[in-house]
């Protein structure tokens, strides 16, 4: 889980532009946290594979070659394997991460 947390927070902060904010919700059996910043956005071209490994953007303006390496990859195996998903929420402006988990059975 704090892997998942650092990833998506460090590309937030690396990628987007303040304010980077945190969003925890509990729906049933499912957490979910939002994790958005409100920067320019993913490009259309890399939506698709944005979480395959070492994929990168070549879009115009000042995002000139931005790429994605293991982190966003990672996360989602990472989340996977908690029975959760991570997932990209088209936002504009700015990127939203969901991830999603079971939750915690009470005690």
């Amino acid at each position: 889980f704090e892997q998942i947390i650092s990833n998506l927070l460090a590309n937030a902060l690396r990628y987007g532009r303040p304010p980077v904010m945190v969003d925890i919700a509990e729906t049933g059996p499912v957490v979910e946290i939002r994790v958005r910043d409100r920067g320019p956005g993913v490009p259309d071209d890399l939506r698709a594979r944005l979480f395959e490994r070492f994929e990168l953007s070549e879009e115009a303006g000042d995002r000139i070659q931005q790429g994605f390496g293991l982190g966003l990859s990672v996360a989602r195996d990472l989340a996977r394997a908690q029975g959760g998903e991570l997932s990209l929420e088209v936002a504009s402006p700015g990127a939203t991460f969901l991830l999603a988990l079971p939750a915690a059975a009470a005690a």
